[in-house]
């Protein structure tokens, strides 16, 4: 076993042990090729812890982990979803967790497109989630669709690429939940790292928006949870 990776182990065994954590999603107990960031606490918007029985079903809500300008899909679907293993572009290896809770069916996806890095701002939003419900995706439902270039991506298998110009799958964030404090965190990010190209192209934005690259880049210690609706003004669907 390789340093790093039996360091990676270690600390994943310490946080069992001393964090009572209950439902730890597959890929960080198996410590497959997913990078580790700060930990943080999923709240709503009046700060109070996010458990899943707040949660509305089938409804886009966003969150912005690991950094403070990098959003994100939750989603609370109405079936499991199972732990996947995919590749990268590169060849880099890696577990897709899956979902979490009693019912594995609360998960988290990067809201940046993999192909060209779109992603939803306060102005308007082309990535976006389409429910059971929803009908501006011909494709199926449950699906996270991209209409800057309609790469598509199916949040019931771990935010598998069906269709587009996309050539990696949707980067998954990875939860777990603590019962006895009834608390769900975000502790890290599996599947291909774009989050430098992410910073260099949307650069002037980013810098705009939130005072500077520093502010942009911060690591979230603690995640406001908001509908979709209310984090872009205008939603683009396709």
């Amino acid at each position: 076993m390789q340093r790093r990776d039996f360091l990676k182990t270690c600390a994943v065994s310490a946080t069992l042990v001393a964090g009572g954590v209950v439902f730890l999603n597959d890929a960080r107990a198996a410590d497959l090729s997913v990078t580790m960031y700060k930990k943080a606490l999923l709240v709503d918007g009046m700060g109070r812890p996010l458990w899943f029985d707040t949660i509305t079903p089938d409804v886009p809500f966003m969150f912005n982990y690991p950094f403070a300008a990098t959003p994100n899909f939750l989603l609370f679907l109405d079936l499991p979803v199972k732990p996947m293993d995919y590749t990268t572009s590169e060849g880099s290896k890696y577990k897709a967790p899956g979902g979490i809770g009693k019912g594995k069916n609360l998960v988290a996806y990067s809201a940046i497109c993999p192909h060209q890095w779109s992603y939803p701002t306060k102005d308007f939003t082309v990535v976006n989630y389409y429910g059971k419900k929803d009908q501006g995706c011909s494709q199926g439902v449950q699906l996270i669709k991209c209409c800057a270039h309609l790469s598509i991506f199916d949040t019931k298998i771990c935010g598998k690429k069906i269709d587009g110009p996309a050539e990696n799958h949707m980067a998954m964030i990875v939860l777990e939940a603590d019962e006895a404090k009834k608390e769900i965190y975000a502790v890290g990010v599996a599947g291909k790292n774009q989050y430098t190209e992410f910073f260099d192209l949307n650069k002037q934005e980013l810098r705009k928006e939130y005072g500077s690259s520093a502010n942009a880049k911060a690591e979230v210690e603690k995640a406001s949870v908001i509908r979709l609706e209310k984090y872009s003004k205008n939603i683009i669907k396709c």
